[in-house]
């Protein structure tokens, strides 16, 4: 590691960690260093910067060239990244993520390679990517710190020593005696510390954009739709001002919240107005990313079950075809394995290939599938719970799905072994389905 020159007369670095993402042999550009690294600077020496006073009390100012020995040695762990251009960074935390985690072909797991591995160092980003026993590395010696928090602590001082200087100079103030000052100082505590109350109040800004969302009801977005110079349209205006400006955050996600609904309300046909107004108010109150969280699995699996026909559409349609060439040529055919890298989140591709006879008894049969040319869209759990949103789910008896048995034939010449199961398919959310039908 090469030493910035605030570092180079106070530590010898010592990065003892290979990096992770090394750039490919065929990248002549990149930068060999190219890559996250982590490591440790050990600190074993420091330039004084006390200038102390000798025994006759002459300032005796230590050579800032110099650096001084300490009694034991600091390790700072540190972790760089540097980028193809060979410029780096230092990183307070960084996850590696494989974007092909969970993936099969023919049975067999997806084997990552450097292309499928990312970088991520901002954990709102942690949902795009499929749920994983990730690697995580922190530096908790160089943390860069929370500026917000910083912001409201320094708010919290700056009003507390403000308003002291205020109280404490007033020409009026008695503190002639000691009861005087004691009575001071309580005065002086119940008038500043509502203040300091208030301030840290408006700074859980989670908490007011809660309170704002709970203003914007359903029947605020009924009289949205129905009309967007609603009066409840400056109604809710002020009520966003108010959670933007009582807080030195600036919180402004209450604004662009009215803002984004009026707009899309005004930019959809009139049928769609419904669906536009309400899409995008969940898209700012869904605080958590729930809705990305569920797209990317990370709360939920999403499932695309194909009927026979729909299936052999899909598989040779010119624009799933050409994703799949082979020397040059798209002839490759697309199979259920590899189908669902097609899709958003990779959802799990089934066919199914169950099938129906339509004719009355003694009739010719009549055979046809029965999804057939229709695809199912759903939200699928592969270990579901009682709870939790699943399209359909399969109900058993508690330790008794397959229970062991056996019963005498009835000649009454042999025992026979056996298995009683109980099971009931239900549709537990119909609104987490969608059927489309491919012709």
């Amino acid at each position: 590691m090469r030493a910035t020159p605030w570092l180079k007369s106070g530590c010898t670095a010592a990065i003892a960690a290979a990096a992770w993402l090394s750039a490919q042999a065929g990248w002549a550009q990149a930068s060999p260093f190219r890559g996250l690294w982590v490591g440790s600077a050990a600190l074993d020496a420091v330039n004084e910067v006390t200038i102390p006073l000798d025994a006759n009390n002459v300032p005796i100012a230590p050579d800032p060239e110099v650096p001084t020995p300490t009694f034991d040695r600091a390790d700072l762990r540190l972790l760089i990244h540097v980028n193809g251009a060979g410029q780096a960074s230092l990183l307070k935390d960084a996850a590696i993520l494989n974007r092909v985690y969970g993936q099969s072909t023919n049975d067999l797991p997806v084997a990552a390679g450097e292309n499928d591995l990312a970088l991520v160092t901002d954990p709102r980003l942690y949902a795009e990517y499929p749920v994983q026993p990730a690697m995580r590395y922190a530096s908790a010696v160089f943390d860069f710190g929370d500026a917000k928090a910083t912001e409201a602590l320094d708010a919290i001082v700056e009003t507390a020593a403000r308003e002291a200087v205020a109280f404490t100079t007033n020409a009026t103030l008695d503190v002639s005696t000691q009861g005087a000052r004691v009575q001071a100082r309580n005065d002086a505590i119940a008038l500043i510390e509502p203040l300091l109350t208030t301030i840290a109040a408006q700074a859980d800004v989670a908490e007011e954009f809660n309170r704002f969302l709970l203003e914007f009801d359903s029947a605020a977005l009924t009289a949205i739709i129905a009309d967007t110079s609603d009066p409840v349209v400056a109604t809710l205006t002020a009520s966003a001002a108010q959670v933007r400006d009582q807080s030195f955050y600036g919180d402004t996600r209450a604004v662009e919240m009215v803002a984004g609904v009026v707009a899309a309300v005004d930019a959809a046909p009139v049928a769609d107005r419904y669906r536009a107004a309400h899409s995008t108010a969940s898209a700012y109150a869904d605080v958590q990313n729930l809705y990305q969280r569920f797209i990317s699995g990370s709360l939920m699996g999403v499932g695309v079950l194909f009927g026979a026909t729909a299936w052999k559409i899909f598989k040779n349609a010119a624009g799933v075809r050409n994703r799949f060439v082979v020397g040059g040529k798209s002839l490759a055919v697309p199979n259920e394995d590899i189908a669902g890298q097609l899709f958003l989140a990779r959802p799990d591709v089934k066919t199914s290939f169950m099938v129906y006879d339509s004719a009355p008894e003694g009739k010719a049969e009549s055979i046809s599938f029965v999804l057939d040319s229709t695809v199912l869209v759903f939200a699928r759990k592969a270990n579901p719970t009682r709870r939790d949103p699943s399209f359909m789910k399969t109900f058993r008896l508690m330790n008794k799905w397959m229970v062991p048995g056996s019963y005498i034939r009835e000649d009454g010449r042999a025992e026979v072994a056996k298995f009683d199961w109980s099971e009931d398919v239900r549709v537990t959310n119909s609104g987490a389905v969608i059927r489309l039908n491919v012709s």
